[in-house]
């Protein structure tokens, strides 16, 4: 996650049109910001089917920001990673 986004909504995952996850921000660093998540079985299943994700965060504005990520080539990263 960039720097010098609004902390307390967290970020939300949207696979498709599917249901929403919630994401909290576990911390910032000069870098960025790290979330702590995990798939389970069901969502890597959506991410393995899926053609797109929507991460959505809020700006320092406390605007919402989404942006769009392609799941293509998701399963051959997966399984290069295995």
């Amino acid at each position: 996650m960039p720097l010098g986004i609004y902390l307390p909504p967290g970020l939300t995952l949207q696979v498709d049109d599917g249901q929403i996850y919630e994401m909290a921000i576990e911390i910032c660093g000069l870098k960025g910001c790290r979330v702590r998540f995990s798939f389970d079985e069901n969502l890597l299943n959506l991410f393995k089917r899926g053609a797109s994700a929507k991460i959505t965060f809020s700006g320092s504005d406390q605007k919402p920001i989404k942006v769009p990520v392609s799941l293509k080539g998701f399963m051959a990263a997966l399984k290069d990673l295995k």
